[in-house]
Protein backbone atom coordinates (compact mmCIF):
# COMPACT_ATOMS: atom_id res chain seq x y z
CA UNK A 1 0.00 0.00 0.00
CA UNK A 2 0.88 3.44 -0.87
CA UNK A 3 1.91 6.14 2.28
CA UNK A 4 1.64 9.41 1.24
CA UNK A 5 1.91 12.89 3.51
CA UNK A 6 0.08 15.93 3.28
CA UNK A 7 1.62 19.02 3.92
CA UNK A 8 -0.32 21.30 6.38
CA UNK A 9 -0.88 23.86 3.70
CA UNK A 10 -2.82 20.66 1.86
CA UNK A 11 -4.95 20.50 4.88
CA UNK A 12 -5.97 24.38 4.84
CA UNK A 13 -6.40 24.49 1.52
CA UNK A 14 -8.91 21.92 1.99
CA UNK A 15 -11.15 23.77 4.51
CA UNK A 16 -10.69 27.39 3.99
CA UNK A 17 -8.79 28.24 0.63
CA UNK A 18 -11.49 26.12 -1.54
CA UNK A 19 -8.49 25.25 -3.59
CA UNK A 20 -10.02 23.24 -6.25
CA UNK A 21 -7.34 21.00 -6.43
CA UNK A 22 -7.13 20.34 -2.16
CA UNK A 23 -10.95 19.80 -2.52
CA UNK A 24 -10.34 16.66 -4.75
CA UNK A 25 -7.91 15.50 -2.91
CA UNK A 26 -10.58 15.80 0.49
CA UNK A 27 -13.55 14.29 -1.59
CA UNK A 28 -10.98 11.22 -3.08
CA UNK A 29 -9.35 10.49 0.05
CA UNK A 30 -12.88 10.27 1.93
CA UNK A 31 -15.36 9.16 -0.13
CA UNK A 32 -13.51 6.53 -2.49
CA UNK A 33 -11.13 3.30 -1.21
CA UNK A 34 -8.30 3.57 -2.05
CA UNK A 35 -4.86 2.00 -1.70
CA UNK A 36 -3.31 4.88 -0.33
CA UNK A 37 -2.25 5.49 3.77
CA UNK A 38 -2.42 8.98 4.42
CA UNK A 39 0.50 9.57 7.60
CA UNK A 40 -0.03 12.07 9.74
CA UNK A 41 2.98 12.68 12.56
CA UNK A 42 2.60 15.06 15.45
CA UNK A 43 4.43 17.71 14.22
CA UNK A 44 2.41 17.81 11.61
CA UNK A 45 -0.74 17.62 13.07
CA UNK A 46 0.52 20.39 15.84
CA UNK A 47 1.46 23.02 12.85
CA UNK A 48 -2.14 22.35 11.63
CA UNK A 49 -3.68 23.21 14.83
CA UNK A 50 -1.76 25.85 15.56
CA UNK A 51 -2.59 27.55 12.43
CA UNK A 52 -6.72 26.60 12.34
CA UNK A 53 -6.35 28.30 15.99
CA UNK A 54 -4.53 31.89 14.43
CA UNK A 55 -6.94 31.53 11.59
CA UNK A 56 -10.21 31.56 14.11
CA UNK A 57 -8.55 33.63 16.71
CA UNK A 58 -8.64 30.40 18.96
CA UNK A 59 -12.31 29.75 18.90
CA UNK A 60 -11.84 26.17 19.93
CA UNK A 61 -15.07 24.70 18.26
CA UNK A 62 -14.24 25.51 15.17
CA UNK A 63 -10.60 24.33 15.69
CA UNK A 64 -12.30 20.82 16.89
CA UNK A 65 -14.26 20.41 14.19
CA UNK A 66 -11.32 20.40 11.74
CA UNK A 67 -9.32 18.17 13.64
CA UNK A 68 -12.34 15.98 13.95
CA UNK A 69 -12.63 15.82 9.75
CA UNK A 70 -8.80 15.48 9.22
CA UNK A 71 -8.66 12.33 11.73
CA UNK A 72 -11.63 10.63 9.66
CA UNK A 73 -9.77 10.89 6.29
CA UNK A 74 -10.16 7.27 5.21
CA UNK A 75 -6.62 5.05 6.11
CA UNK A 76 -4.54 7.55 8.62
CA UNK A 77 -1.72 6.24 10.48
CA UNK A 78 0.45 8.21 12.94
CA UNK A 79 3.74 8.15 12.97
CA UNK A 80 6.12 9.08 15.66
CA UNK A 81 9.55 9.03 14.36
CA UNK A 82 12.30 9.89 16.55
CA UNK A 83 16.40 10.15 16.09
CA UNK A 84 15.80 10.42 12.04
CA UNK A 85 19.22 11.13 10.67
CA UNK A 86 18.26 12.02 7.61
CA UNK A 87 20.39 11.74 4.14
CA UNK A 88 19.85 14.83 2.87
CA UNK A 89 19.26 18.36 1.99
CA UNK A 90 15.88 20.53 2.98
CA UNK A 91 15.76 24.01 1.22
CA UNK A 92 13.28 25.58 4.58
CA UNK A 93 14.19 24.46 7.75
CA UNK A 94 10.62 24.65 9.10
CA UNK A 95 9.83 21.77 6.66
CA UNK A 96 12.43 19.39 7.83
CA UNK A 97 9.60 17.56 9.69
CA UNK A 98 7.98 16.87 6.58
CA UNK A 99 11.00 15.02 5.73
CA UNK A 100 11.64 13.31 9.10
CA UNK A 101 7.88 12.23 9.01
CA UNK A 102 8.33 10.46 5.82
CA UNK A 103 11.53 8.87 6.17
CA UNK A 104 9.97 7.56 9.91
CA UNK A 105 7.26 6.02 7.89
CA UNK A 106 9.08 4.58 4.76
CA UNK A 107 6.58 6.97 2.67
CA UNK A 108 7.52 7.91 -0.93
CA UNK A 109 5.36 10.82 -1.05
CA UNK A 110 5.00 14.08 0.03
CA UNK A 111 2.11 16.27 -1.76
CA UNK A 112 2.27 20.19 -0.99
CA UNK A 113 1.36 23.65 -2.14
CA UNK A 114 4.41 24.75 -1.41
CA UNK A 115 6.16 25.16 -5.06
CA UNK A 116 9.52 26.30 -3.21
CA UNK A 117 9.88 23.74 -1.56
CA UNK A 118 13.15 21.07 -1.75
CA UNK A 119 15.24 18.78 -1.16
CA UNK A 120 18.54 17.06 -2.20
CA UNK A 121 18.84 13.99 -4.14
CA UNK A 122 19.51 11.98 -2.07
CA UNK A 123 16.20 12.07 0.19
CA UNK A 124 13.81 9.19 -0.61
CA UNK A 125 10.71 11.08 -0.90
CA UNK A 126 9.45 12.76 -4.04
CA UNK A 127 7.51 16.26 -3.66
CA UNK A 128 4.43 16.44 -5.39
CA UNK A 129 2.33 19.71 -6.08
CA UNK A 130 -1.64 18.46 -5.50
CA UNK A 131 -1.94 19.00 -9.19
CA UNK A 132 0.73 16.39 -10.00
CA UNK A 133 -0.40 13.77 -7.80
CA UNK A 134 -4.29 14.17 -9.27
CA UNK A 135 -2.88 14.00 -12.05
CA UNK A 136 -0.77 10.94 -12.06
CA UNK A 137 -2.84 8.77 -9.39
CA UNK A 138 -6.35 10.03 -9.15
CA UNK A 139 -7.32 10.88 -12.91
CA UNK A 140 -6.09 7.20 -14.07
CA UNK A 141 -8.11 5.07 -11.00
Amino acid sequence: MNKIILDTNIYLGMYYANNQDCLSLLEYFTLKKIEWIIILCPSILEETQLAIKRMHRGIQIFHEHIIHRLMNLSKLEICNPSNIDLKCKVNDPDDIHLVECASGSQCRYIVTLDRKLSVSDECKVKLLEVSEFITNFISVN
